[in-house]
């Protein structure tokens, strides 16, 4: 299949594969259902995969009584024994795969014909290496809108400058930017995982706000190969948001970046990536799900990376137990409920939170989280709409911190946008400041 065909007929909605052979297995361990049909995969309007089969039953052979769907009750998931898998080899005579498929299922008593219809998310080759490359290359192509990068190399056949080179651990990376999508062509002397590659795409999509949707991926090592191809995103998943580097930045910045997420575990690069498509996501929806989810996922990172620093300062918790000593001398002249009130507050006080680990790393800056915080989680931010201006303030100062946050956990410390500054200047890092300044006291 060719690489970049493939990819303008996803782009266009055009893609087809026509099958000469196509088994529909359902995915029931115990009994799978097994149909033999004549099908094709074409893309909807919205460049989704579909599916269309038409299954008849052998000569003399009836409909089993079961072929269809059992009763689901409103309400439950799916089970995955509901799902199907299919397996069809193309006129061209490629073998294609694709599973967890959910297919709505007609039955046509006339011709005694089963229909098939469903969505794919994505279909996938695999295969051997026909002419074995002396390395592993891996092609992923990604849709995305207005994507902006430093470039370091002239593209001759568009007569553009729009590639960059970047060197990630023992890979050797080109990043092609066109129209409404970028390729990544990775190249390496080791097997290029999917975790590993992946890692490059959200490198690019941290620094620069970009949410980029893979539709095309092409790998090949000196023994395989594998070709998946993805349905289209809808419009609404090509967001984007402030990113935490100016556009400007130098592609030594984005190098550095991107082999700090790439060094990291996968545990914690799963988590920095989820945290962060969580507030890309709800940006989309409107400035209330957006200062929400900015305030339950930078408490996330704190919650992941930050816990050691959740423990109140030990000077705090003295001046809160010597506070509790003086209240008790006059507990008689307080009412009980009052009393255990107050000495239960002075109690917790020493006790770990995620405020304290705040005000720790982030010193006078977590003001601002702290005065969004409980209006956002807690429904009492309606009072702050009579004041836009200052929701708007407080919502991308903790735009600011989740960033702040998330540089700090990859190991990236050159400056950072301000966004709780107006104009929005570039600024050193903070927190790596105050924490050199914790170790400093030790």
């Amino acid at each position: 299949m060719n690489s970049e065909k493939a990819i303008n007929n996803i782009l266009k909605s055009e893609l087809e594969i026509t099958f000469k052979t196509l088994k529909i297995i359902s995915q029931d361990k115990q009994n799978p259902k097994k149909y033999i049909a004549n099908g094709k995969i074409t893309q909807d309007k919205n460049g989704q995969l579909i599916l269309e089969a038409i299954w008849s039953p052998p000569k003399g052979k009836p409909l089993e009584p079961n072929w269809g769907m059992d009763y689901i009750e409103p309400g439950q998931i799916i089970p995955k024994e509901h799902y199907f898998k299919i397996e069809g080899i193309s006129v061209e005579g490629h073998k294609w795969i694709a599973t967890d498929i959910h297919l709505s299922t007609n039955y046509y008593f006339p011709t005694s014909t089963i229909v098939f219809k469903g969505q794919i998310p994505d279909i996938f080759q695999k295969g051997k290496t026909a002419h074995p490359p002396t390395g592993n290359t891996r092609l992923i192509a990604c849709e995305v809108k207005d994507l902006k990068i430093p470039t370091n190399e002239y593209n001759e056949k568009e007569q553009k400058r729009n590639i960059t080179n970047v060197t990630v651990a023992d890979k050797k990376c080109q990043i092609r930017i066109h129209e409404n999508h970028v390729t990544f062509l990775i190249k390496s002397p080791k097997q290029i995982t999917n975790e590993k590659a992946q890692s490059i795409v959200h490198a690019i999509e941290l620094a620069t706000g970009k949410n980029l949707q893979k539709i095309y991926d092409h790998s090949i090592t000196p023994k395989s190969f594998s070709i998946t191809l993805y349905s289209r995103p809808a419009p609404e998943e090509l967001w984007s948001i402030l990113p935490p580097l100016n556009r400007h930045h130098k592609i030594d910045e984005l190098e550095e970046i991107t082999n700090k997420l790439h060094k990291l575990s996968q545990e914690k690069r799963k988590a920095i990536i989820w945290f962060w498509k969580e507030i890309g996501i709800s940006s989309q929806a409107g400035i209330e799900p957006f200062m929400k989810s900015i305030c339950s996922n930078i408490e996330g990172m704190v919650d992941f990376f930050y816990s050691k620093y959740k423990v109140a300062d030990s000077s705090f918790e003295k001046e809160c137990l010597q506070a509790l000593d003086v209240i008790s001398k006059i507990e008689s002249s307080i009412s009980p409920r009052a009393f255990q009130r107050i000495s239960g507050n002075l109690k917790s006080a020493g006790s770990p939170s995620v405020k304290n680990a705040f005000y720790k790393l982030l010193g006078n800056k977590a003001d601002n989280w702290n005065s969004l915080r409980h209006k956002a989680l807690h429904g009492s931010h309606q009072k702050l709409f009579n004041d836009t201006q200052k929701l708007f303030d407080l919502t991308y100062s903790c735009l600011y911190i989740f960033y702040e946050l998330t540089l700090e956990a990859i190991g990236h410390r050159n400056k950072i946008i301000d966004y709780s500054t107006r104009g929005y200047p570039e600024i050193p890092p903070l927190i790596s400041q105050i924490k050199a300044g914790l170790q400093s006291q030790k």
